[in-house]
């Protein structure tokens, strides 16, 4: 079987035991532990800069990823449910502000000024997983059916292989519960 190359070689996705983790919510949950371990390095006063960089790389490769992918796989099925919809929004306006948060602190050259903006960065994220563990993420599971949430749970997953670079054991969120080399249920 070839993979959208045309090398023959299998991809990971085609491997993926997505079975594993079919709790939508669990999943984003798990991302979401990951983001604030970051964070609280990032919002440290007794971090060092180094520490701080490095977190930032962990940080930042998750929090794409995670915002893409639950973008793509919860917040568009939201947006189908009229009592969802405005949760869905706020959403993506606030992935849209880390987003640009991002691109700010990628061409910041002075130190002051980029522990400035990952705190801020780290702050807004941690807002945001809140407000979303507390309000939208109880939704889903009064609005969708568990083979709607199971379904979204396994292309949350799927997206999160396919979209995050530099996946270390640190920053693997939900990546690290899932086994990516038996062959199983593909999207």
């Amino acid at each position: 079987m070839k993979n959208n190359n045309g090398n023959g070689k299998r991809s990971k996705l085609e491997n993926m035991d997505l079975g594993k983790f079919e709790d939508i919510v669990k999943a984003i949950k798990e991302d979401h532990k990951d983001l604030r371990k970051f964070g609280e390095i990032l919002k440290s006063e007794d971090a060092s800069d180094a520490e701080k960089k490095e977190a930032y790389k962990n940080f930042s490769s998750l929090l794409k990823s995670h915002a893409k992918s639950e973008e793509k796989a919860v917040y568009q099925r939201c947006l189908e449910v009229d009592d969802m919809k405005q949760e869905a929004d706020e959403g993506f306006i606030e992935h849209n502000i880390a987003d640009t948060l991002m691109k700010n602190i990628s061409t910041m050259r002075d130190k002051e000024k980029w522990a400035a903006a990952v705190k801020v960065l780290a702050e807004v994220v941690e807002h945001h997983a809140d407000e979303e563990e507390k309000e939208l993420l109880p939704d889903l599971n009064e609005n969708f059916e568990e083979e709607d949430k199971s379904d979204m749970s396994h292309k949350f997953v799927a997206l999160r292989e396919q979209s995050q670079k530099d996946v270390t054991e640190e920053n693997a969120g939900i990546l690290g519960q899932v086994d990516t080399s038996l062959n199983a249920k593909t999207l």
